[in-house]
């Protein structure tokens, strides 16, 4: 499906287009100025991807946010393998597990990258930061993404060649979206799932379910 829409994000200073798969509704094709959180609040993980591969300078530049995430005592334990040889991708590809069943042959992923910590999972919050912060700049590019934990290690590891001081600790599966998932508040299922028209729809917990302000506040029964 091609892009529809280019978004403006202003943050810092610096103005960043950001592609859209969502109908265009202006015949002029005008930008819109976002903020951080607009970018934040837009991006959804995707699990459906076209075949277009994404540039090595845009992964560098992926790379580049996730190495400039927090980390405690500013130790950056992360090592970060990027894969986007068209045959080692597919190699990959059998070895993580998908939520919402496997992308159809046509839409995988046409690249990924490992992001390995160092000391095993001891720095977990440091490595989400790094994850977060790439697929933010991902998204920025108008690259989709999707942060997979459920990985056959074993396999991986050899085939990206980790040594064993080091923990394979996420992939982030990433290509141009073939697919836009919707968001809906609810405070049922939080399970996604894929409708008959293949959209996935995403619950999130409202707000005023999780936040508490002064103390924690049991819910109202």
């Amino acid at each position: 499906m091609p892009f529809t829409r280019t978004i403006m994000l202003t943050m810092a200073g610096v103005s960043l287009l950001i592609p859209s798969l969502r109908a265009d509704t202006d015949t002029n094709r005008e930008t819109e100025r976002l903020t951080c959180m607009d970018v934040i609040m837009t991006r959804r993980s995707i699990r459906r991807f076209r075949p277009d591969p994404v540039d090595r300078e845009t992964l560098r530049h992926i790379v580049k946010a996730g190495s400039y995430a927090p980390s405690g005592g500013n130790r950056q334990p992360w090592e970060f393998i990027v894969v986007d040889t068209p045959a080692l991708v597919d190699q990959v590809y059998p070895h993580v597990r998908w939520l919402g069943g496997d992308p159809p042959v046509g839409q995988r992923p046409t690249a990924y990258i490992a992001l390995l910590l160092q000391d095993g999972t001891r720095h977990a919050s440091s490595g989400g930061a790094a994850f977060q912060n790439m697929m933010l700049a991902a998204w920025e590019r108008g690259v989709g993404s999707c942060c997979i934990g459920s990985i056959d290690r074993d396999q991986v590891n050899a085939l990206l060649e980790v040594p064993p001081e080091l923990h394979l600790f996420v992939i982030l599966a990433l290509g141009y979206p073939a697919e836009d998932p919707a968001v809906h508040e609810t405070a049922e299922s939080l399970r996604p799932t894929r409708d008959e028209h293949g959209v996935l729809h995403v619950p999130k917990r409202p707000l005023e379910d999780l936040i508490h302000f002064d103390r924690f506040t049991p819910p109202q029964e």
